[in-house]
């Protein structure tokens, strides 16, 4: 059985990858100005709290 922790960890990882193909998606379509800055914003928080989770 898997540790509150790992579960945890695990759920903050699939975050920081969902925010990551957001960032992606975006970049693909054209996307520039507030939407991106604030999906990248969003990435970088998710994979701070990722990191932190360790």
């Amino acid at each position: 059985m898997r540790s509150n922790k790992e579960i945890q960890r695990a759920a903050a990882l699939a975050a920081a990858d969902g925010a990551r193909d957001r960032v992606s998606t975006l970049k693909v379509n054209g996307a520039s100005g507030e939407a991106l800055r604030a999906a990248e914003k969003a990435e970088h928080a998710a994979w701070s709290r990722y990191r932190d989770s360790s």
